[in-house]
């Protein structure tokens, strides 16, 4: 019984990691999605004067912001369904008493990740954006 635990258990840590993958590509394609359709937001502001260190300083902020609310809601609703999981299963009572332990590790690898992610698309915009032209920006915008 101890060996098939240890199998399910792999496949269960499989199966997060695999989740976790799928969130970090899901934030950075919805970000990229976010800069394509922001550009003509960004032209409207670069010719009223926001400087490109401005926008830069801008997209970042927004990116941490990113970071910042998924940190909370994994925190906060993960925290309290991983309990509440392992309180369910010490129940059922086919694995004896189960305890929450909070799993550090993985949490700072992600968080870490959702961190390079956000600094790299802070970064990859602000150098798009410098290399276009406020003309083009004009012309995009009618």
């Amino acid at each position: 019984m101890e060996q098939s635990l240890h199998v399910m258990v792999k496949a269960a840590y499989g199966l997060v990691i695999f989740i976790g993958i799928f969130a970090l590509v899901n934030l950075a394609n919805t970000r990229m999605t976010n800069f394509i359709s922001r550009q003509q937001e960004f032209g409207v502001l670069r010719s009223v004067g926001l400087s490109g260190r401005q926008l830069s300083e801008m997209l970042r902020t927004v990116a941490f912001c990113y970071v910042l609310a998924t940190m909370a809601v994994i925190l906060s609703i993960g925290t309290v369904l991983g309990d509440i999981l392992c309180r369910r299963f010490s129940r059922i009572g086919l694995l004896s008493e189960l305890h929450y332990t909070f799993p550090l590790l993985p949490i700072l690898i992600f968080f870490a990740a959702l961190v390079v992610i956000a600094l790299g698309y802070s970064i990859l915009v602000s150098r798009c954006c410098g290399k276009i032209l406020l003309a083009e920006y004009v012309k995009r915008i009618s």
